[in-house]
């Protein structure tokens, strides 16, 4: 396993959210370490590291940009002292991710200058940046060199031409498009057309400097079908730009991972599904019973332990490290969902969540239809027995 990008001793801070708004925090003494790394997708993975089991206790998925900030903790009646190592109000920081406030207290007694700016430069990037592409290797010593052997050359036979010492337009025409020929090679792009391009446009640049440089011509050569026109194929700007959108589409749609079950329950989803009775008062019974209210049933949707259990029923479905499905089989199992619902939706999209929603739906569906079903089967059996009994008053 590749070394964290950055490691350093911090302790938990357990929240718990008061009536008045307000958090009631108790520090976590035990020894731990947070350690950021990057997983085998470039999601950016926040660890907490336990130092005297010497394991990973809980990993959180960095999903957007965060940053630390310190908190001003109030004074206390009897603080600890300074020189403490387990004092938790020395060095308290913060950060909210997906709605939910969480917090942390360094360990250690000096804390390294600009400590807290570089876990700041990485918390900037939940996935892992691209790397640059390696620059294409320039093909102008080449040319240059065989440029200056071709020079000499011509020198030792004529010093009238003028031509033999300076770069000829053919070979600039031919630096410049092998040159853009290398860019998009690297970006990936076909290069038969390319190469025949270049060949063809130095063919006509070549023959037009030999017939202006001897006298013979005074007038360019008419351009020979395929070589510099727009249909030839020749390497232009428009091409590169193109191919440079391209590869800027492709790097957006991997940095974009699968939208999460805590990002889909947002606020104003909340609101909006409260502003249905019927689902209102469907939620409402699972609720102990002496908090079966409006107020008690808002204040647990939008509580931070319900944005917790989604982020991770989020992290349950997705594939483990080694691509393995298994947690999300296991969460279908555990919800009694049927796996052919999200079949398709995650042969189509390859996301998982996006599926397991799929197949909630369709559950939903399942159990209206079977509803209306039977409130049909109600209702004819209810005018079977009106039938009845009106057929046996006339017989009476």
């Amino acid at each position: 396993e590749p070394e964290p990008l950055i490691a350093f001793k911090a302790g938990k801070m357990e929240m718990t959210l008061q009536e008045n708004g307000k958090y009631w925090c108790v520090p976590d003494t035990r020894r731990a370490r947070v350690q950021l790394r990057y997983n085998d997708e470039d999601a950016l993975l926040w660890e907490w590291y336990d130092r005297r089991e010497k394991s990973v206790s809980d990993t959180i998925r960095i999903t957007s940009p965060v940053a630390l900030k310190k908190a001003n903790m109030p004074a206390l009646e009897d603080p600890p002292s300074e020189d403490d190592d387990d004092n938790p109000c020395r060095d308290v920081y913060y950060w909210k991710l997906d709605n939910e406030w969480k917090m942390l207290w360094l360990q250690d007694k000096e804390i390294e200058e600009g400590l807290v700016g570089k876990i700041n430069d990485i918390l900037k990037h939940p996935t892992k940046p691209a790397e640059p592409a390696p620059e294409p290797p320039s093909s102008a010593s080449n040319a240059a060199a065989s440029g200056s052997g071709s020079a000499a050359a011509a020198g030792s036979s004529s010093s009238s031409s003028g031509s033999a010492n300076a770069t000829s337009p053919a070979s600039a025409t031919a630096r410049q498009v092998d040159a853009l020929s290398n860019i998009l090679e690297n970006l990936g792009m076909p290069q038969g057309e390319a190469a025949a391009a270049a060949a063809a446009t130095t063919t006509a640049t070549a023959s037009s400097s030999t017939e202006t440089a001897s006298g013979s011509a005074a007038d360019p050569p008419a351009p020979k079908a395929g070589a510099g026109t727009a249909g030839g194929g020749t390497l232009t700007l428009a091409d590169l730009q193109g191919a440079t959108a391209g590869v800027q589409q492709q790097a957006l749609q991997q940095q974009q991972g699968p939208v999460g079950l805590q990002e889909v329950v947002t606020p104003e989803a909340i609101t909006a599904l409260l502003a249905n009775d019927d689902v209102r008062s469907r939620l409402m019974e699972q609720l102990p019973e002496d908090q079966r209210s409006a107020e008690h049933l808002e204040e647990n949707l939008r509580s931070p332990q319900v944005q917790s259990t989604l982020r991770s029923l989020s992290a349950a479905l997705m594939p483990d490290d080694n691509g393995s499905l298994d947690g999300y089989h296991s969460v279908l199992a555990n919800f009694q969902l049927d796996v052919a619902a999200g079949q398709q939706t995650l042969a189509e999209t390859n996301n998982p969540i996006e599926s397991f929603l799929s197949a909630v739906l369709a559950s939903v569906k399942a159990e209206s239809s079977t509803k209306e079903e039977g409130e049909e089967e109600a209702k004819e059996e209810s005018k079977d027995d009106n039938d009845d009994d009106k057929h046996d008053e006339m017989k009476d």
